[in-house]
């Protein structure tokens, strides 16, 4: 508990402030992927609270859309994981945390490189990326 004296006429009186009786929405830190991800490799990244009443409640979102999948979650942080990363795991991801005082929301984007294939053909060889 943190206690912050008043004065009034020759008198302190404590005004005590208790963490565990605070009504304050969830601030979250920043989401931050790796660079330069290959295709084929993991990726994971956490979104963690810094502040807020408990209890909280996480939702994660890739380009808009709920994910489920790679998420775990606990009482103050979640996680994604992304295995194996492909071409189509690219994109935003965002990390929504609530409370009945209100939300925080934070966002990285994910981008991965390809690894480029020469790919022979009985007319010739033509290169992609996979």
């Amino acid at each position: 508990m943190v206690s912050s004296p008043i004065v009034s006429k020759n008198h302190y009186v404590y005004n005590l402030y208790n963490p565990m009786c605070a009504k304050d929405p969830p601030k979250i830190r920043p989401l931050f992927f790796r660079t330069n991800i290959m295709v084929g490799e993991k990726e994971s990244t956490a979104c963690t609270t810094i502040s807020g009443s408990k209890p909280f409640k996480f939702e994660w979102k890739k380009d808009g859309g709920v994910l489920k999948r790679g998420v775990e979650t606990e009482k103050e942080y979640s996680m994604i994981m992304i295995d194996p990363v492909g071409l189509e795991s690219m994109g935003n991801y965002s990390c929504t945390v609530s409370n009945k005082y209100g939300s925080d929301v934070v966002t990285a984007k994910l981008t991965v490189r390809g690894k480029l294939e020469t790919i022979n053909h009985t007319c010739g060889s033509m290169s992609s990326y996979v």
